[in-house]
């Protein structure tokens, strides 16, 4: 089963399309679309590939405060995911800060139900950031891929981030980009330049047929008198 999503400057939902993008990590999305449950733990992020230069100060500190972001939203750490993130998406609504922490401690809680899954989770940076400059802002394309590895198969997925600085501030803050688009962006940034590509998103799922029918026998049972909907 394979997803893409193309990007281009046809017009996209508005911005409430994707405040809802917040609420719940991008990871357990992923997991939650393909095996129909929440499943990601801790892993050692891969190593960089290797680079034809080094990178540059900036480029590994973008890198990093990824990282931290992505492992905050696994722990439910709102208070740290909420000073990286950029606030322009939340001001936008009332009460979205309050959503987001507690579709995080949700999100955690399903994660604590699913050990026997065993999920590990990985993540890397296969190119380096690409920069773009606007009249107000500078903004850094980062490409990320995760990786949930767990018995009954792997899932990949191959997204990325924007960072945001304001001219003559050295702070980042970032916007997930998974389902944003061009004009999504504009509509909180109007200096981001329109012709600027985006790197496709793309979520890939191989199954273990052998592994997955192994755990069968040990998953819970449902209760007798449980209703599912019709």
């Amino acid at each position: 089963m394979h997803g893409l999503k193309r990007r281009g400057t046809k017009p996209r939902p508005s911005h409430n399309s994707f405040a809802g993008t917040f609420l719940m990590p991008r990871l357990l999305l992923t997991a939650i679309v393909t095996f129909g449950l929440l499943g990601v733990s801790h892993g050692l992020f891969a190593e960089e590939p290797a680079a034809e230069a080094p990178l540059t100060e900036t480029e590994k500190r973008l890198q990093k405060d990824i990282q931290t972001l992505d492992m905050a939203m696994l722990e439910a750490d709102s208070e740290t995911a909420l000073k990286l993130l950029h606030p322009k998406p939340f001001d936008r609504r009332i009460g979205s800060r309050e959503e987001f922490s507690k579709g995080l401690k949700q999100a955690k809680k399903a994660l604590g139900g699913l050990k026997m899954f065993k999920p590990e989770f990985s993540f890397a940076f296969p190119n380096r950031p690409i920069f773009v400059e606007g009249k107000q802002h500078q903004f850094a394309i980062v490409p990320v891929e995760t990786q949930i590895r767990m018995v009954g198969g792997i899932v990949k997925s191959e997204s990325f981030y924007i960072g945001i600085r304001e001219e003559n501030d050295d702070t980042w803050r970032y916007l997930d980009g998974t389902k944003l688009e061009q004009e999504d962006i504009q509509k909180l940034f109007s200096d981001f330049p329109v012709e600027q590509p985006l790197p496709l998103v793309k979520n890939s799922t191989q199954i273990k047929e052998e592994e997955f029918e192994s755990l069968l026998p040990k998953m819970p049972t449902p209760p007798e008198d449980l209703k599912l909907p019709k």
